[in-house]
């Protein structure tokens, strides 16, 4: 006949909490309470103990005047803006009215410089006055268009100050607001820590270590207190070098709990590359779920793993192998006689062994009695009732 075989290798282990977990302060400051033991069970979130928060209030205090300060430098910075704004916009109104005045006496002046010698024979001649004379050698000077040169810059640097000025209120802007931000951030970071006075587990476990006393400072560079996680559990076993092979990361397990002798499903986690120096065994890890706590660190547990599968293999009852002269062999039905054949074993679980050669599905085995039969033997064939 045919079946699906497997053989299984059975493991003994101890159980492990997946992961320990330090809890840590995050600042130094007094112990005011503590709300657990060494052995407690806690969830995640669960108040572990509080701390004294009596020098963060200052902090706070000066934290809300940080940022108090901060705005009012903000809106100053921000009628700066404003105020340089209004500047750009008379500067270069001043500008423009002296680009215009510039433009209209440049005429002025190239007009007396081309007509100066005209009105010097006109005032020669008696044509014009003295005084019309003078305005125009006065128009025709080089020190007129001086002027009209220092005042067209001026305007222009009192523009590019305007402009200057302008972008002086907008980094000084852009400061403000960083430290708005800065002084905000301040305060977050100060509601934080008000926030780490109360330290909450991090983790669903057991309390196993708890170094606090009330009213003593807890230092946060070591430990206050450590958890053991359970929603998973590590159970930690040992192969031999002939079995180490046959399993590997992310096979599937039974673990078999002593203690409440339950039956749950585990997974490979790792398989060592090495032997341990000195017993010679591989270590593997397994991981199981955990949920209803049920396994809890220091059990027995025993992982049965599979080390062999033969899939539609040819079968026969483990007891209808014998050997004969340092062979295996089986007897089948030739008739009234027994004959025996040669075969070559697979797999063996103990009540089915595989046969790879020799038997074909259809052979009659006889599997009572083997052990005192041979080719002479005489024998009768019955049902398995009789």
């Amino acid at each position: 006949m045919t079946e699906d075989l497997k053989t299984y290798v059975e493991l003994i282990g101890n159980t492990y909490p997946n992961k320990t977990i330090p809890v840590l302060p995050s600042m130094p400051a007094e112990v005011v309470s503590i709300e657990v033991e060494v052995g407690d069970f806690v969830n995640e979130g669960d108040i572990l103990f509080t701390l004294d928060g009596s020098n963060i209030d200052s902090q706070v205090t000066q934290a809300e005047f940080g940022i108090e300060q901060a705005s009012a430098a903000v809106s100053q910075a921000y009628v700066g803006i404003k105020n340089a704004n209004a500047g750009i916009s008379s500067a270069q109104l001043a500008y423009d009215m002296a680009k215009s005045n510039y433009e209209m006496n440049l005429k002025n002046y190239q007009f007396a410089v081309d007509n100066l010698a005209k009105y010097e024979k006109l005032y020669a001649d008696g044509i014009v006055s003295q005084m019309e004379y003078e305005q125009m050698k006065l128009q025709a000077a080089p020190e007129t268009l001086e002027l009209l040169d220092k005042q067209l810059a001026q305007a222009a640097q009192g523009l590019d100050q305007a402009q200057l000025g302008k972008e002086q209120a907008n980094s000084g802007y852009t400061q403000a607001n960083v430290g708005l931000k800065q002084a905000k951030e301040g305060l977050e970071s100060v509601g934080d820590t008000l926030d780490d006075l109360v330290v909450s587990a991090p983790a669903t476990g057991y309390i196993t270590a708890q170094n606090l006393t009330v009213n003593v400072m807890a230092s946060n560079a070591s430990a206050a207190m450590m958890i053991d996680e359970l929603q998973l559990i590590k159970v930690i076993t040992n192969v031999t070098a002939n079995q180490v092979n046959a399993i590997k990361a992310g096979d599937i397990v039974d673990v078999i709990i002593s203690s409440n002798n339950k039956k749950y499903v585990g997974t490979v986690n790792t398989v060592a590359l090495t032997a341990d120096a000195r017993t010679m065994l591989y270590q593997v890890v397994v991981i199981v779920e955990n949920k209803a706590l049920e396994i809890k660190p220091g059990m027995f547990a025993t992982v049965k793993v599979i080390i062999g599968k033969a899939e539609n293999a040819l079968v026969v009852p483990a007891e209808a192998v014998v050997v004969r002269d340092g062979k295996d062999v089986v007897f089948v039905q030739n008739g009234d006689k027994a004959i025996s054949v040669e075969v070559t074993k697979g797999l063996d679980t103990g009540f089915y062994t595989e046969i790879t050669s020799g038997l074909k599905l259809g052979d009659v085995v006889i599997t009572k009695g083997v052990g005192l039969i041979d080719e002479s033997t005489i024998i009768k064939v019955v049902r398995g009732d009789e």
